[in-house]
């Protein structure tokens, strides 16, 4: 029984940090203020890329830990940000958390990412937010993906 508890308090822990680390950056910005909001918080980071830049944040350095990863377009705009979190709450419930805190409203709807079902909530500025999902160290995954910025700078 103590074992249990310990390791229900540990993923409490785990689950509170990473939600502070919540991505911290939408579709939108320039690589200048993704590396503001990022580079204090990440304990490894980096930048890569000529055209498009990848940026990539390991919030803890641990390989089942937060880690961020987004896509900054050779216009200086970020299309793409996927972000992964431990977390133990409900999938759907932890979906609506991640989306009422970054803006979002309403339940969400069911949609599909990469042919795995999801959750999704499209923002005013047609930024989508697909939630619902674990990749395979348990973790949940999220995505910001604003086709339109992906389109109009990366169109050649």
């Amino acid at each position: 029984m103590k074992k249990a508890a310990a390791t229900l308090l540990l993923s409490l822990v785990a689950a509170s940090a990473a939600a502070d680390e919540r991505p911290g950056i939408r579709p939108g910005m320039g690589l200048a203020a993704v590396e503001t909001a990022l580079k204090g918080r990440c304990k490894e980071f980096s930048v890569t890329g000529d055209a498009d830049r990848f940026v990539s944040c390991r919030f803890d350095g641990r390989e089942d830990g937060a880690v961020l990863s987004a896509t900054v377009s050779p216009k200086d705009r970020t299309y793409f940000v996927s972000w992964r979190e431990p977390a133990v709450e409900d999938m759907a419930e932890y979906a609506r958390k991640v989306a009422a805190g970054l803006g979002f409203s309403g339940a969400g709807e069911d949609c599909r990412l990469y042919d795995y079902p999801m959750l999704c909530w499209t923002g005013a500025d047609g930024t989508v937010l697909y939630s619902a999902e674990t990749d395979s160290q348990g973790r949940y995954v999220n995505y910001l993906i604003n086709e339109s910025i992906e389109q109009a700078d990366t169109a050649e």
